[in-house]
């Protein structure tokens, strides 16, 4: 008999254990993600000089190289787009679409050289931690609970 419960408690150490690390992988570069998506405090116009397309293991990225003015002072900055294309045709109407309208970069204002041209909230990353916690949190309840069931 104690040897059925050694087991069990160790196989909830286990899952819980395994919940307890996915939840810390995932939630590394969330924090780092919404550390660069707060920094990001002020933008202004860019001018883009000059675009690229790239390809690398059949996905298509934007390179973009701009310069933008904050204060009199001219910076520049080149950016990789996070979205991938499957093709190169959607990669150039992006690139039209995006020069459409007016081109904003994003800059932290104690640091001026860091830019970028996107500035997003790391949803992906923030719902995929907060799954990985409900997990756990169900893990943590039904331990609770068949540990009751068993006294």
């Amino acid at each position: 008999m104690k040897f059925l419960i050694k087991e069990k408690i160790d196989a909830w150490f286990i899952f819980i254990g395994i919940g307890v690390l996915v939840s810390i992988y995932l939630i590394i570069p969330t924090i780092i993600d919404l550390y660069k998506y707060v920094k990001l405090d002020e933008r202004t116009i860019a001018k883009v000089y000059k675009w690229q397309i790239v390809e690398k293991k059949s996905k298509f990225f934007i390179i973009s190289s701009y310069n933008f003015q904050v204060g009199g002072k001219n910076y520049s900055g080149r950016y990789v787009f996070e979205e991938k294309y499957i093709n190169i045709f959607l990669a150039r109407e992006k690139i039209n679409q995006i020069r459409e309208g007016a081109v904003f970069v994003w800059y932290n204002s104690k640091n001026v050289s860091t830019s970028s041209l996107e500035k997003r909230f790391p949803l992906n990353n923030l719902i995929r931690f907060l799954i990985s916690l409900c997990i756990l949190f169900y893990f943590l309840f039904l331990k609770k609970k068949f540990a009751k069931e068993s006294c």
